[in-house]
């Protein structure tokens, strides 16, 4: 993988269409991935399924199935990722992978490689919740200091930024079945490699130098069938995923220094004019937090603060409920991003609202909105 893509149409999958699956995965088991780095720079990869083929490439929803830690590590490895149990079948899908760089600290870089499967689930299976829109999905860059973690400072805090890896959305009116026990595969501890490939070209070789960007097929690796338990061939096939970043809960997008947060209540449509509430858990052992939630633009580079709130939780857990509403006019159906961060009530005192707090979050999560005419819940 040599280039990075613009944050635009093309991070979705690098401009290529759906074509023939490529691989069959069968939900609850595990398959093997690999991903070659040119540059082994410093960041974080995940994995995305959409079943959106038909779709524009920005109007495609996905969701979470996997998030790797310090992927860079693992550049050139065999890699087993596992195919959550609940996943939906499907005879055409789109397994997309993400990395995001940050060895330029304020400009973040983008890379992605997307490959077309079937899925194969007895049960039927679920979609996955929460779903996302790409590249809303993720902030274009690290102007503030907040959006991504500060990959070379050894006292920054660790914690992914995007949407937290999927559960089985009950309320998935097309589903078949219940989920098998275990609502989701959470990722495990080892960071990971897994390259996808872009939905329609085969993938060319993984290696080389990174400056000229390919023109043609992305430089996945190629895919295989899964196998029931994690094979040692160097064959292909992106699946579900393991993180480096502790979170037994597929709705927690970061656990770290023994905190964790967790969206309890969060609108999926929100208006101009009227305030909103969203509710968070969350629990640390070093006692009282501060809970920050911040809205942001996700259209343009520079990520303007829409709107802030802050709760102070007195108890080492707890629940916050937050109001927010929009500082300023914004267009019926652009999208914007609800970050919700913590830190620990006497550092928050102490350095009262300066940038360097990013230094101390201890658990952040996000979550994509839309602008529209009503409130939704």
């Amino acid at each position: 993988m040599n280039n990075p893509v613009p944050y635009g149409p093309d991070f979705v999958c690098r401009g290529y269409a759906a074509e023939t699956p490529q691989a069959t995965l069968v939900a609850g088991t595990s398959t093997i991935v690999r991903w070659d780095f040119s540059a082994l720079h410093a960041g974080d990869c995940f994995f995305y399924l959409s079943y959106d083929t038909s779709l524009s490439p920005t109007s495609m929803a996905w969701f979470k199935i996997a998030e790797i830690a310090n992927c860079n590590s693992l550049s050139g490895t065999d890699f087993s990722l596992s195919i959550p149990s609940w996943i939906k079948a499907c005879t055409h899908c789109v397994l997309r992978f993400e990395w995001y760089a940050l060895h330029q600290v304020t400009t973040t870089e983008f890379y992605t490689q997307c490959v077309d499967v079937t899925i194969e689930n007895p049960n039927g299976g679920f979609m996955g919740t929460p779903q996302v829109y790409v590249p809303y999905h993720l902030p274009a860059d690290n102007a503030n200091l907040l959006n991504y973690r500060l990959a070379f400072e050894p006292n920054a805090p660790f914690f992914f930024t995007g949407p937290v890896v999927a559960v089985a959305d009950m309320g998935d009116s097309s589903a078949t079945s219940s989920p098998a026990s275990g609502t989701t595969q959470s990722p495990t501890k080892s960071p990971s490699k897994s390259p996808t490939k872009a939905p329609t070209k085969s993938p060319t070789s993984t290696t080389s130098s990174p400056t000229k960007a390919p023109s043609k097929a992305p430089t996945g690796i190629p895919v295989n069938s899964p196998t029931k338990s994690p094979t040692k061939g160097p064959t292909s096939s992106p699946s579900g995923m393991v993180t480096s970043s502790p979170s037994s809960s597929s709705s927690q997008n970061s656990n770290c220094f023994g905190a964790s947060l967790l969206f309890t209540s969060i609108p999926t449509n929100i208006a101009n004019g009227l305030s909103f509430s969203i509710s968070v858990s969350y629990s640390s052992v070093n006692g009282p937090v501060v809970v920050v939630a911040q809205i942001y633009d996700g259209t343009d580079n520079t990520y303007n603060r829409y709107g802030s709130a802050t709760c102070f939780g007195e108890t080492a857990q707890g629940t916050c409920s937050i109001s927010l509403s929009l500082l300023k006019q914004v267009n019926i159906g652009n999208p914007l991003r609800i970050s919700v961060w913590m830190i620990e009530r006497d550092i928050y005192d102490l350095l009262q609202n300066t940038l360097s707090m990013n230094l101390y979050t201890i658990a952040r999560i996000s979550q994509s909105v839309t602008v529209g005419t009503t409130t939704l819940y």
